[in-house]
């Protein structure tokens, strides 16, 4: 399942999808976005497998984390996307599936320098399942791939590269286009990645470690 939010930005969103078609991806998808947006996302059409619903404003982590375990629970896996990504790499959806697993984070090249840790993610359904969030819901915009990253290499084994396939990001820090997302405050998300690294990152990784073996 892809998890998409937009906010604001119908023409990006459509480029998505024409990314989408022309690379023949198959996975299906959830579309999130709010109703100040409705009439401006009316003349984007969506794939016959994708869904949309309207949710309340929030941060991306938010959306994500609603998208999965209210709006689509029991998926096998999981796709962070963004409506600024145009993924070029014939069926990287596939590609990152495989890769992923039911207990992996597989990621490709999006292309920005330095490449972040995770850029753009597929994870795999049951190691969603086990964290119980997919961005933690005390940040509110950044680190939380940091998280995921961290948790990953203390597990082992569970964080994949695939660098050949592209899933290019158009940020806009790369573009020049103005940003219509509030942010959060990168300060305070910092504090509290540095708390969590002392006082929860071992309970996260000892939960995904005990489901791990009781699944295998």
């Amino acid at each position: 399942m892809i998890l998409l939010p937009s906010r604001g930005r119908p023409q990006k969103l459509k480029r998505f999808f024409d990314a989408y078609a022309a690379t023949k991806a198959t996975e299906p998808g959830l579309l999130m976005t709010e109703p100040r947006d409705r009439e401006a996302y009316l003349s984007v059409d969506l794939p016959a497998n994708w869904r949309h619903v309207e949710v309340a404003p929030s941060l991306v982590g938010k959306k994500y984390n609603d998208g999965a375990f209210f709006y689509a629970p029991g998926e096998p896996r999981y796709f962070l996307m963004a409506d600024d990504c145009v993924p070029e790499t014939p069926e990287w959806d596939r590609a990152l599936a495989h890769a992923a697993g039911s207990w992996k984070i597989a990621f490709g090249d999006n292309l920005m320098r330095p490449n972040p840790p995770i850029g753009h993610p597929c994870i795999g359904g049951e190691l969603v399942r086990a964290l119980g969030w997919i961005a933690h819901p005390a940040f509110g915009h950044f680190y939380w791939d940091n998280l995921l990253r961290d948790i990953a290499q203390d597990v082992g084994d569970t964080l994949v590269y695939v660098p050949e396939v592209i899933t290019r990001h158009l940020h806009f820090t790369v573009t020049g286009d103005k940003d219509v997302f509030e942010r959060g405050h990168v300060g305070a998300d910092q504090s509290l990645y540095e708390d969590w690294k002392l006082n929860g990152r071992a309970a996260d990784v000892a939960r995904v470690r005990s489901a791990l073996e009781v699944t295998c």
